[in-house]
């Protein structure tokens, strides 16, 4: 950006899908989400300068991942990817993406498909999810215990759950919320 203006930068060689969401993991690595595609990149650069090489790696059902959107988060230094079969993890040593069960059996399966994912600055995941049982969405997020694990809140998003959420952004002190041009604070 310059003197409040978007400057284009060119585009990446290797990514020629409709990308919607970059996620930066504890390597200095960018996960790179699609839209409606079920496709994910991972950019590695090599070196930090501004034109340092970089290599793309693209990841799909070949590797695990389900169609439709892909979500890339962070969470306690791990990345997670939301996607319309519920919260999936990548699995490196077999270089494949698999369900992460780690924040219930639910969340990592098609019963709940993942709108938004974002983490807040106390460790919590934040989820806009569709069930597709009931074809409703629900917001809330998993707080993180003093034990590890996590516990889903959403009473308190009860209210605005009916209607998808596009945005999630955290404060640090709260959080943010675009809820379709109506704003909530928590």
């Amino acid at each position: 950006m310059k003197n409040q203006q978007w400057i284009q930068e060119g585009t990446m060689e290797g990514i020629d899908d409709d990308c919607r969401v970059i996620s930066e993991d504890p390597d200095g690595s960018l996960w790179v989400g699609t839209y409606n595609i079920g496709v994910l990149y991972k950019i590695r650069f090599n070196g930090n300068a501004p034109n340092s090489s970089y290599e793309v790696t693209r990841y799909d059902s070949l590797h695990g991942l389900p169609e439709g959107d892909i979500y890339p988060g962070l969470i306690n230094d791990n990345m997670v990817f939301g996607t319309s079969g519920g919260i999936y993890k990548y699995d490196e040593p077999n270089n494949v993406f698999v369900p992460d069960t780690t924040f219930g059996a639910e969340f990592g399966s098609p019963a709940r498909e993942i709108h938004r994912i974002s983490a807040d600055h106390s460790g919590n995941l934040w989820l806009v999810t569709y069930k597709n049982k009931t074809k409703e969405y629900e917001t809330g997020y998993m707080k993180l215990l003093a034990d590890g694990h996590y516990e889903w809140v959403r009473e308190p998003f009860l209210s605005f759950s009916k209607g998808v959420i596009h945005g999630l952004y955290h404060d640090p002190d709260g959080i943010r919320t675009d809820v379709n041009r109506r704003d909530l604070q928590h």
